[in-house]
């Protein structure tokens, strides 16, 4: 009985520390995609305003106070920038209201969608990797493969424009809701207690829509995901979560 004691015990720790490396593993990642990130873009931090940034920043008297939040939630819609699109006008306003037109602030906001960005891509390819149809094929090799995404999409040069031009937030902002909305699903079906993560979802959805239009096609794409890695079919998929569809 000692012996077999012994044994359980002596299994237990290598599972332990699996857990642990595997944990440590994913922070190490993170942190090589802000630091990669940040290495990139670190020498565009200076650069001036230019094209759609006057009208939609110097030019812009909607993002000179944060009070009334309806002033700054009603851009004019000029078809360009930041206009229409409330919640990228509320991003250029905090700006604003912490540094003025001093354009660093503006391209280190830029920077940190980027990054958060770069680590929702991480962290959705990570656990798509670990679902039960993908695991027994890339389940051990999950964060490394993540990471090789993550940094390709974060380092590519075709999104150079949406990080040094301030204005092009629009779409690095929308991008960053759009990712966080295919992750808070990959968490709402893995998880015991699913309602949390789908009303994440939803909110992030709803503000992603406030972002940029091209948001619209997101509540599909999570269907179409649902059928390939979680459900199985559309009709399952729909069955399953209908309310979260619908949210």
């Amino acid at each position: 009985m000692a012996k077999t004691s012994a044994n359980s015990g002596s299994t237990g720790v290598p599972g332990e520390n699996r857990g642990r490396f595997a944990r440590w593993g994913t922070v190490l990642a993170g942190t090589v995609i802000v630091l990669a990130v940040w290495a990139a873009y670190a020498n565009s931090l200076s650069t001036p305003f230019v094209f759609d940034d006057l009208k939609s920043i110097t030019q812009n008297s909607t993002i000179r106070h944060l009070w009334p939040l309806t002033d700054v939630l009603s851009p004019l819609d000029t078809g360009i920038g930041a206009g229409g699109r409330p919640i990228v006008n509320l991003s250029l306003a905090v700006n604003y209201a912490i540094g003025g037109l001093e354009v660093r602030g503006y391209h280190v906001t830029n920077l940190l969608i980027h990054a958060l960005a770069g680590l929702a891509l991480f962290g959705i390819v990570r656990r798509t990797l670990l679902r039960p149809v993908l695991r027994e094929q890339f389940g051990r090799a999950a964060v490394p493969l993540a990471l090789t995404v993550a940094l390709l999409w974060g380092l590519h040069p075709l999104l150079t424009e949406s990080v040094t031009c301030v204005v092009q937030r629009t779409e690095s902002l929308m991008g960053l809701f759009y990712l966080l909305t295919f992750y808070g699903f990959i968490r709402a079906v893995e998880s015991s207690a699913p309602r949390r993560w789908q009303a994440f979802t939803v909110a992030m959805c709803l503000i992603g829509m406030a972002t940029k239009e091209v948001m619209v096609s997101a509540p599909v794409l999570v269907l179409l995901y649902d059928r390939t890695f979680v459900a199985g079919t559309l009709r399952a998929a729909w069955q399953a979560r209908w309310r979260l569809y619908l949210g």
